[in-house]
């Protein structure tokens, strides 16, 4: 994987987050992940979750109107972005443009998150406070279901989660160690669509004190937890060592 590679994916996560992508530079991202080097799909996934978790505060929190100059903001902003032609150009010219246009897509959306609760919100503080965390809004919520799974080796999970929240929280207890050099990794499934990755365990974390919040739950029927190497895999290299059905 190269530098570049790396810049590449660091700069799209956002984008790809927001759904700012459309299905091919979706698919082109999702590819590149599965060729990167561990650390970088890490990364790649914590900022995902890190936008995940902000949107989940920010569509639970009440909306106000936004100012009437924030449309010719983003105007502007997509305004000054390069408009792509049918000349013959370099991949590195392409890649560079498209990646700015994400980037102004992405910032559009940030601008609306914010707006939406007020033009004050700082995602670490947001998580911070005890009455707002994304985390207690999934167990307030008057949807939030519960559901226990036994797990392969011993131990449970339980997944408690909302549609209206678009989101789930999962409690792991008495989990065994997943062995050197491994980690537990979070599954969503809808449909006959391929798994799809919601996050990574660390073992030391899996445990009744270190609640996972999950966002982005759409209609998932599924939450499942695989064993994969550090750094996650981009699908399932293992049989799951437990499943959840999520009643839709």
């Amino acid at each position: 994987m190269t530098d570049d590679s790396y810049v590449d994916l660091a700069d799209l996560a956002h984008p790809y987050a927001f759904d700012a992508v459309d299905a091919a530079e979706r698919a082109q991202i999702e590819a590149s992940l599965r060729t990167a080097d561990a650390s970088v799909r890490a990364d790649f996934h914590a900022t995902v979750r890190d936008a995940h978790e902000t949107l989940a505060v920010t569509s639970a929190a009440t909306a106000i109107a936004p100012p009437p100059a924030l449309r010719a903001r983003i105007l502007d902003a997509i305004g000054d972005t390069t408009q792509e032609t049918a000349s013959v150009t370099s991949l590195a010219d392409h890649r560079a443009r498209r990646a700015s246009r994400l980037r102004v897509v992405a910032a559009a959306a940030a601008i609306v998150a914010v707006v939406g609760v007020g033009g004050v919100v700082v995602s670490s503080q947001l998580r911070d406070s005890p009455s707002e965390t994304p985390t207690s809004q999934v167990l307030a919520a008057d949807d939030v279901r519960t559901s226990t799974a036994n797990v392969t080796g011993g131990g449970t999970a339980t997944v408690k989660w909302s549609r209206t929240a678009n989101a789930a929280v999962v409690t792991f207890d008495g989990l065994a160690s997943p062995g050197p050099d491994r980690v537990f990794e979070l599954w969503l499934i809808e449909g006959n669509s391929d798994p799809r990755s919601v996050g990574l365990v660390p073992p030391d974390s899996a445990n009744p004190d270190a609640p996972q919040l999950i966002t982005g739950l759409g209609q998932a029927g599924t939450f499942a937890v695989s064993v994969e190497p550090n750094g996650g895999s981009p699908a399932p290299t293992t049989t799951p060592i437990t499943a959840v059905t999520l009643d839709v």
